[in-house]
C-alpha cells in the first residue's frame, strides 16, 4: 500500500509524508519522481526513483 510505504519512508528518513507520499507513489508504480527539493533528493536517492529537476534541465 503506498499510504504505508510513505509513512515508512518518512520515519526512515526524518521528513515529512508530503514528499514522501509522492516518492512512494513512484516506487510503487515503477514511475519517476521529478523534485527541485534538493535536501529530499540527497535523502532520499540511495532508494531510487528520484531525480532533481535541474539535472534534467542540464
Amino acid at each position: 500500500m503506498i499510504y504505508h510505504r510513505a509513512v515508512e519512508l518518512a520515519v526512515g528518513l526524518s521528513h515529512h509524508l508530503f514528499d514522501t507520499l509522492y516518492h512512494a507513489t513512484a516506487i510503487e508504480s515503477e514511475a519517476l519522481m521529478i523534485t527541485a527539493d534538493r535536501r529530499y533528493h540527497d535523502k532520499a536517492a540511495h532508494l531510487g526513483r528520484i531525480v532533481l529537476l535541474e539535472q534534467l534541465a542540464a
